[in-house]
Formats: C-alpha cells, sequence, structure tokens
C-alpha cells in the first residue's frame, strides 16, 4: 500500500477510575462554578429583558393616565357648568338679569 495504513485503535484497558479523588472534586467544583455563572447569566438577561419591557410599556401607561386625569377634569367642569346652568334656569327670579334692549337681537326686538 501506497497510502497511510489505518489501524484499529487499541482497547480500552479497564484499570479502575479516569481520575483520582482529588481530580473529581476539582472537576466537581468547576462545573458547580459553570452552572452558578450561567444561571447568574440567565438572571442578569432575564431582568434586562423585562427592564426593556418596562420602558417600552411605561410611555403608553403615562399617556392613558393623562387621559384618564384630562376626561376627570371635562367631568369636573362639565358637573361645574350643568349647577350653574341649573341655578340659572331655577324659578327663582332673583338670578334673572334683564338686559338692555340694544344688546338684544334685531328679530328679538322687532
Amino acid at each position: 500500500m501506497d497510502g497511510p495504513e489505518l489501524y484499529g485503535a487499541p482497547e480500552p484497558e479497564d484499570e479502575g477510575p479516569a481520575f483520582s479523588e482529588r481530580q473529581a472534586d476539582a472537576i466537581a467544583e468547576v462545573v458547580h462554578q459553570l452552572r452558578r455563572e450561567f444561571q447568574d447569566g440567565v438572571e442578569r438577561m432575564q431582568q434586562r429583558i423585562l427592564d426593556v419591557m418596562v420602558r417600552a410599556a411605561l410611555p403608553g401607561e403615562l399617556a392613558e393616565q393623562g387621559l384618564y386625569d384630562l376626561r376627570n377634569r371635562v367631568a369636573l367642569a362639565e358637573q361645574r357648568i350643568e349647577r350653574r346652568i341649573a341655578a340659572a334656569v331655577s324659578d327663582d327670579d332673583d338670578n334673572v338679569l334683564d338686559l338692555p334692549s340694544f344688546l338684544r337681537r334685531r328679530h328679538d326686538a322687532a
């Protein structure tokens, strides 16, 4: 054969554990630290996503609150106007003011 010859992999020898107890403890500690770092990273990303969602929703919430405040002010103004109109058209003639004839409309005066 002209090319490199293929050899089979040697059979593994079963001589006991691959790592000593000290090495296994070190690997376990490293895996634990990596899991903790990964979990911390996931929590940071979740917090960032929540922050972005709050920043995206906050302007809408503020606009909605402003709309409700405006509606409340309009409703209060309507109530005041209705009370004044009701008081002005009540049966009490003391609140009636006669306008001079020159302020009346021409067709009313005729």
